[in-house]
């Protein structure tokens, strides 16, 4: 593991402040033919020993959580990737990315940097020599889709419509993406918290994201009341669903008019091939 002199910048590994040692900056590092790529399959054992992957190809999807700044005689950024640090050495480019965004680091293996943290524990991480890097969307990192399962399905009582549009299906969730259409002369309602799938037996409630605030923009929030004529897009979110089996999905919604009988929307989602 090659050392570089200590330098007066702070670099952060989660939230633990360090003072770095490491390698030199703003070198190139040349490509070895005689180490693997680093890639999905062999990505944990990258994280847990860079050096053998020196000079190796890399590509890397993670959050930025250090936007840019200087680390000795290298500018750079870090990300989290599967809750390591690893430094980006920007090479001498100009990267438009900052703090919370999440992006796609294409490069090569530097080596890895060493340094204390503020109790004088030893910690270190993986530089990539950067290539390229771009942003990308936060759930291909936080909850990546396993299977998608396109369902354009669409029930109307009294001109009130729901259509279930798709379900992505990742390990950790299962996202629901719903549009409600309010066509009737009153106000309509609609409650998330009252959606329910029923698979194998087993009844199962909507639930809260834990990637809300990091994909906010995915996680569109529906609406409880359209006036006439409005129409709203969301996402419901279950946790449990396999994408091998059929289940039910129950929405509710109704509109003011009391007079009009709702029955609960009753989806059957097949198999997601």
């Amino acid at each position: 593991m090659r050392k570089w002199g200590k330098v007066g910048t702070g670099i952060v590994i989660t939230t633990i402040v360090m003072s770095m040692t490491g390698c030199g900056g703003s070198s190139a590092t040349t490509s070895s033919s005689n180490v693997p790529k680093v890639t999905e399959t062999n990505k944990a054992q990258f994280l847990q020993d860079a050096d053998k992957f020196k000079g190796a190809d890399a590509t890397l999807q993670g959050k930025v959580f250090i936007g840019t700044k200087n680390i000795g005689d290298m500018t750079a950024f870090q990300m989290q990737v599967d809750n390591h640090n690893v430094v980006v050495n920007l090479n001498g480019q100009n990267a438009d990315i900052k703090e919370n965004d999440f992006v796609e680091v294409t490069g090569r293996v530097q080596g890895v940097m060493e340094g204390t943290n503020a109790f004088g524990a030893k910690i270190s991480a993986p530089v990539i020599q950067l290539e390229s890097v771009k942003k990308i969307d936060p759930l291909s990192v936080l909850s990546p889709t396993i299977k998608s399962l396109q369902v354009d399905k669409t029930l109307d009582q009294h001109g009130l419509s729901l259509t279930v549009n798709k379900i992505d299906f990742a390990k950790d969730e299962q996202r629901v993406y719903i549009t409600i259409k309010n066509g009737t002369q009153n106000k309509a309602y609609f409650f998330v918290f009252e959606a329910k799938a029923v698979q194998d037996g087993q009844q199962l409630d909507s639930k809260i994201s834990d990637h809300v605030i990091d994909a906010k923009e995915t996680y569109k929030e529906i609406p409880s009341d359209l006036l006439p004529g409005v129409s709203a897009n969301g996402v419901i979110v279950f946790k449990g669903l396999s994408p091998d089996k059929p289940f039910k999905l129950t929405l509710s919604a109704h509109t003011d008019d009391f007079e009009t009988n709702f029955n609960p929307y009753t989806f059957d989602i097949p198999v997601a091939k």
